[in-house]
C-alpha cells in the first residue's frame, strides 16, 4: 500500500437566488429603456473558527430610463456591495487545516430581472445569481500497489 499526499476538493458551498433592490435616480423617470449589471466581484475569507466562508459580493447596476415626458434620456448608476456567511461542511482527511484555498465559481452572472417603476418614481429591481465556493486542501490517498509477474 502506498501513500499519496495530493490536492483534492474537500469541502463547497452555494448561494443562489434573488435579492429585490430600490435604485433612487436623481430624476423622477418616465420609462425604463434597459437595465444591465457590470463590474461583478466576488472575493472569499475562510473563517475556521465559525465553519464559514464569508463572501463578499460587489457588481454595478446600470439603469437606462427616459424622463421629461420621454424627451431625454440619462443612465443611472449604483454599486451594491453585500458579504454573505456560507456554511461548509469539509471532508475529515483534511492534512492542514490553515492551508486550504478557495475557487469561486459564478455558475450564473448577475441578471436584473423585473426592473419597475414604483409610484414614488424609485425603481425596484431583483437581481439573480448564483455562486459555488470549492475548497481544496491536502490529503492523503492510499493506494494498493499490484505487482507486476516477471
Amino acid at each position: 500500500m502506498t501513500e499519496i499526499i495530493t490536492k483534492a476538493i474537500v469541502g463547497s458551498s452555494k448561494v443562489c437566488g434573488s435579492e429585490k433592490y430600490t435604485l433612487t435616480p436623481s430624476v423622477k423617470p418616465n420609462a425604463i429603456l434597459g437595465c444591465w449589471i457590470i463590474n461583478h466581484k466576488t472575493t472569499t475569507k475562510l473563517d475556521l473558527d465559525t465553519e464559514e466562508i464569508i463572501l463578499n459580493d460587489s457588481f454595478e447596476i446600470n439603469l437606462w430610463y427616459s424622463y421629461n415626458n420621454n424627451t431625454q434620456t440619462t443612465v443611472f448608476s449604483e454599486k451594491i456591495e453585500y458579504q454573505e456567511r456560507l456554511d461548509f461542511i469539509l471532508n475529515e482527511s483534511v492534512l492542514n487545516m490553515k492551508e486550504l484555498d478557495t475557487i469561486i465559481n459564478c455558475y450564473k452572472e448577475p441578471t436584473v430581472t423585473d426592473p419597475k417603476i414604483l409610484d414614488d418614481g424609485r425603481i425596484q429591481v431583483y437581481i439573480s445569481e448564483g455562486i459555488q465556493v470549492e475548497l481544496v486542501g491536502e490529503v492523503r490517498v492510499k493506494i494498493e500497489e499490484e505487482k507486476e509477474d516477471e
